[in-house]
């Protein structure tokens, strides 16, 4: 197998081994709760797009806080990536104990898993087509 080749699979595998633990992490909120939280302060990040362009987008991170039946609890680190969230208005979220995320992330997640098996699969795919050469 080629010097270039062996690059390319290495780099499916490990694209792929990151992509399938975005996945799980992110099916771990499936089990949460639903629930309504308060928005509050929100920090925004600005981020290159990744074809080297100048030009950027922004994602924010705001504090959510919600009341349950052990009582009003806070997460100062809410990811709601582009959504149109605003401080003081209510935002659908899951919540498990202290920790929160946006209702429907956990959406993406076999997206990210299967995306990243896929990877993992036709990198063990183009080895052994490399091997039997």
């Amino acid at each position: 197998m080629s010097d270039k080749r062996r690059r390319a699979v290495w780099a499916m595998v490990i694209l792929g081994v990151l992509l399938v633990g975005l996945g799980l992490y992110q099916l771990r909120t499936l089990t949460w709760q639903p629930a309504t939280g308060t928005v509050g302060a929100c920090r925004f990040q600005a981020h290159r797009d990744l074809n080297g362009s100048t030009s950027r987008h922004y994602t924010k991170s705001c504090a959510v806080t919600w009341t349950d039946a052990a009582g009003t609890h806070t997460d100062d680190g809410v990811g709601f990536g582009d959504a149109d969230v605003e401080p003081g208005k209510p935002a659908q979220i899951v919540v498990s104990g202290d920790s929160a995320e946006p209702a429907g992330t956990s959406s993406e997640a076999p997206l990210y898993a299967g995306g990243g098996v896929l990877l993992l699969i036709g990198a063990v795919v183009f080895r052994v087509r490399a091997a039997a050469r």
